[in-house]
């Protein structure tokens, strides 16, 4: 990635934000935990983010006080202690998603320019959220165990 392409989460948030979905906190592993993404999110847009870190560190901000904070947290707190208190240990939620998503497609996009695989990828995920509320409303209750009424 060159420094003019945006970081994915960028992407990613932007084209849900502009599609009308809104969230509060935004989970990520740690190969996303860059000072872009930390500004991006936090200081630009004002979304909590949650994001692993380096064991090597250091609580600083490094241009956001938010990020600064919540490495100061990462480089004192036990790691057990810390995914409870940051809510880091749902993400195996969104990880479930993602592999139920992979059984069912392929990792290829077959489109060729840059709208098309947008388009194609967000073709794939109408289908299998249709797919996943059918199963739901079958089995009257949901992967994480909430019943549908």
């Amino acid at each position: 990635m060159n420094n003019n392409t945006p970081p994915l989460p960028r992407l990613l948030v932007g084209m849900a934000a502009e599609g009308g979905h809104r969230f509060e906190k935004i989970y990520a592993d740690g190969a996303y935990s860059s000072d872009r993404n930390w500004i991006y999110l936090t200081r630009e847009n004002g979304y909590g983010f949650v994001t692993g870190f380096k064991v090597n560190t250091r609580p600083v901000s490094n241009g956001c006080l938010a990020r600064g904070l919540a490495a100061g947290l990462w480089c004192k707190t036990p790691y057990k202690v810390w995914t409870e208190a940051t809510g880091y240990h749902l993400r195996w939620k969104s990880e479930t998603g993602f592999s139920d998503f992979k059984e069912i497609f392929p990792e290829t996009v077959t489109a060729t320019s840059v709208r098309g695989m947008v388009l194609e990828v967000m073709a794939r995920t109408e289908v299998f959220n249709a797919f996943k509320r059918g199963r739901a409303a079958i089995m009257k209750v949901t992967g994480n165990g909430v019943g549908v009424a």
